[in-house]
């Protein structure tokens, strides 16, 4: 798996969540500017849930190489 695909295609699915939220029945609320929130009637709970785990189960492989060693041999600079 290309490292670099994998972070954007994860940061796409993260970003397109919000989306997810709105069709299933979220509202935006207004109160944050700095931030989306979505308001999400509670008969929406179980399927919002399962999306959750969906989303993590497709992230998880991709958080976890971007923690790994690095591979491609060019020496990591330290902070």
């Amino acid at each position: 798996m290309d490292e670099a695909r994998a972070a954007i295609d994860a940061y796409a699915m993260v970003d397109q969540y919000c989306e997810a939220l709105l069709l299933k029945g979220g509202k935006l609320h207004d109160g944050r500017p700095d931030r989306r929130l979505v308001l999400m009637p509670k008969e929406t709970a179980a399927s919002v849930a399962r999306h959750n785990r969906a989303v993590v189960e497709a992230i998880a492989p991709t958080i976890a190489l971007m923690k790994a060693p690095s591979t491609t041999g060019v020496a990591e600079e330290k902070h």
